[in-house]
């Protein structure tokens, strides 16, 4: 397998969609059976922070607190656990056998909607990296110019049933996505979903030319890479909450500023990634962490309307109930700004 082959396999997340979403249909009888737990790393005094994939530019804050000892400076050990295909974060997170997973806003929801008690604490990103990835050739600069084209992908994401019902795709041939850029690199008139920071380094690499069209545009924008627990944890341990959330936004500001070191980091523990894809992928999020008018101190922020906004998109599109209360999902208790450097 060619090297940006292998790094194209890191950033195919459909299958592991699918069996997180089998696997929330379980977490609810399973928490019937057991109730949420406390982790016992907490007692160890050993905290695990598990990835939803592997080790990429995605998840640079966390291995930023890491590497600067943001974490040593809160008094906490502090593993990592990276991910992969059918890492189950969200039902380990909410059993209580891990402390800390990173999801994205619209997993919270879904599985609250399943009667999983995780809550989110702090979004790394504002804005969603989510993005369909079309043909420079094709002459598709814009969601209205989406004509004429194959656009792969994932059955039931929540995005792709948001573009369906918006009108984004009644112009396209929507096929199966099949987590390989072979058959975008084999046909200009062919998309597909990707994310910013990955898959258009993959397919430059092969010599295509991306023109990346951002779902966040069309105004469906879920926080992404955001850190969470479950419910119990946070109210039994806010203290430990508050130090993990404090460590992780200081190591997001520490990355932005510098993210090399942290990317070597990153490769050790994941080494079918390349430092340039890593690179590439840091600068790639770069604005999604800190858009313009968002100061530094306020890294990680969250708002009511935000939650609001996208729990009623999720009801639109008939994935969660109009009944579903957000205000659980997520907490803002321990995002006051940051003290930083001038």
């Amino acid at each position: 397998m060619t090297s940006s082959l292998k790094v194209n396999a890191m950033f195919c997340s459909s299958i592991l969609a699918r069996k997180l979403f089998l696997g929330l249909m379980v977490v609810p009888l399973l928490l019937g059976c057991t109730g949420t737990e406390v982790p016992d790393d907490l007692t160890d005094e050993t905290i695990t922070l598990a990835l939803n994939w592997y080790p990429d530019s995605q998840h640079g804050g966390f291995y930023a607190a890491e590497h600067f000892g943001f974490f040593q400076d809160e008094g906490l050990q502090v593993q990592i656990e990276p991910g992969g295909p059918g890492a189950p974060v969200v039902q380990n997170v909410a059993l209580g056998r891990v402390a800390f997973g990173v999801g994205n806003a619209d997993q919270i929801l879904l599985a609250r909607e399943q009667q999983i008690p995780l809550v989110a604490l702090m979004a790394s990103m504002q804005n969603s990296p989510r993005c369909l990835m079309v043909h420079q050739e094709s002459g598709i600069t814009s969601f209205e110019q989406l004509k004429g084209i194959k656009l792969a992908l994932g059955a039931g994401k929540s995005f792709a049933k948001f573009l369906s019902q918006d009108g984004v795709l009644k112009d396209v041939q929507v096929v199966p996505y099949t987590g390989s850029v072979a058959p975008f690199l084999a046909d200009t008139q062919f998309g597909q979903q990707a994310y910013v920071f990955s898959e258009p380094y993959v397919v430059e690499q092969r010599g295509a030319h991306p023109v990346c069209l951002m779902v966040s545009d069309l105004g469906f924008n879920p926080y992404s890479s955001i850190l969470f627990t479950n419910e119990e944890l946070l109210q039994e341990k806010p203290e430990v909450v508050a130090k993990i959330v404090r460590a992780v936004r200081r190591g997001w500001l520490a990355y932005l500023n510098d993210p090399e070191p942290v990317n070597q980091k990153i490769q050790k523990d994941n080494p079918e990634m390349n430092l340039e894809a890593l690179s590439y992928g840091a600068k790639a999020i770069a604005d999604l962490c800190l858009p313009a008018g968002l100061a530094k101190a306020e890294i990680g922020t969250m708002t009511d309307a935000r939650w609001d906004d996208l729990k009623q998109q999720l009801t639109e599109i008939e994935l969660v109930s109009k009944d579903l209360s957000p205000d659980q999902s997520y907490s803002l208790q321990f995002l006051q700004p940051l003290e930083t450097s001038p």
